[in-house]
């Protein structure tokens, strides 16, 4: 008798009051994941779905995301994260933000096109007029037995390689042009959050280790050493930037500003006078890393280099006030 047991689950990701399917269709293969729109305990009103997908899917079981009614495929993978009982925002490929429950990695991940199309017809849910996001192979059933022998046979273990950059940190191409300038998603608010100052230091942490793993992946161990945290240093936070690296290339400074949110990609931010000023000193070697998705995996950033006010609308957000 296997070990593993076999799932299957809806990639329509309800119960959360966000998303199309379409946008859940390319999210879906991006993150290599499946997500679940349903909290751990709502089985009574939705039947089985959060509770299942929480509690009895395990590490190293098989999941197949396929939509039961639509009778297609998006991908499947082995299970190799527990599911976080907490809500979740990832944006779509437009932009939008996207809300979840739950999500389950996989990996590694197969997409649709290399799933037989004559297996899908054994694939629970197909049949019935259950709404249930997710669905138990029968093992012992003629047909879905089919189905996990050849789930099984078309997926390999992964192996443990050491990643060329921590993997805790992934570089995406930033948001188009108009929402640097200061167009905050919608639902967002027009203001961003008071700073968090220890949300702050833990995204320059995973900066300054990524920092550090790109200049050894270049063969760099020199300037991997000289990677410094300014901003904890004693009277760091006068500098105007987080973290002092170095191109491969020539060994030339950079230096980097980090802002961290547990948000989207185009979520609005705070800059001090100190950092504009040092940009436009520096507009040359300043890059800002705005490092967004925090709390998820992975978290996402991306990079711009030069003045801020040349790449970021800038708008005053509080005076000082002195008695004349």
């Amino acid at each position: 008798m296997r070990q593993r047991q076999f799932w299957v689950v809806s990639p329509n990701v309800n119960g959360s009051g966000s998303g199309t399917l379409n946008q859940w269709l390319e999210v879906i293969p991006r993150e290599k994941a499946a997500f679940m729109g349903y909290g751990p305990k709502a089985r009574k009103r939705h039947g089985r779905g959060g509770e299942w997908f929480a509690d009895r899917v395990n590490e190293q079981d098989i999941v197949l995301v396929a939509h039961g009614r639509k009778r297609f495929v998006v991908g499947w993978g082995i299970v190799v994260s527990k599911a976080k009982k907490e809500r979740g925002v990832i944006d779509a490929n437009d932009g939008s933000p996207l809300h979840y429950q739950m999500r389950r990695n996989l990996a590694p991940f197969k997409s649709k096109p290399q799933f037989p199309d004559e297996l899908t017809r054994h694939i629970p849910g197909y049949n019935g007029g259950s709404t249930h996001a997710i669905y138990k192979f029968n093992e012992r059933k003629v047909g879905q037995k089919e189905v996990c022998d050849w789930l099984e046979r078309n997926l390999k273990k992964p192996r443990r390689e050491r990643p060329i950059y921590d993997d805790a940190l992934r570089e995406e191409p930033p948001p188009k042009k108009a929402k640097l300038k200061g167009e905050p998603p919608s639902g967002s608010g027009s203001s961003p959050p008071p700073p968090d100052a220890k949300l702050g230091t833990d995204g320059e942490l995973l900066v300054y280790k990524y920092e550090k793993a790109r200049l050894l992946a270049a063969g760099r161990i020199d300037l991997k050493k000289r990677v410094r945290h300014v901003a904890i240093e004693k009277g760091g936070d006068e500098k105007g930037y987080d973290i002092l690296s170095f191109n491969p290339a020539n060994g030339a400074e950079i230096r980097i500003e980090v802002k961290t949110t547990r948000g989207a990609a185009a979520s609005p931010f705070y800059l001090t006078r100190r950092e504009v000023r040092c940009s436009e000193q520096h507009p040359g070697s300043y890059y800002l890393y705005r490092v967004y998705r925090f709390g998820q995996h992975p978290p996402l950033f991306y990079r711009i280099r030069g003045r801020l006010r040349d790449n970021f609308g800038l708008e005053p957000t509080e005076y000082r006030a002195h008695r004349r």
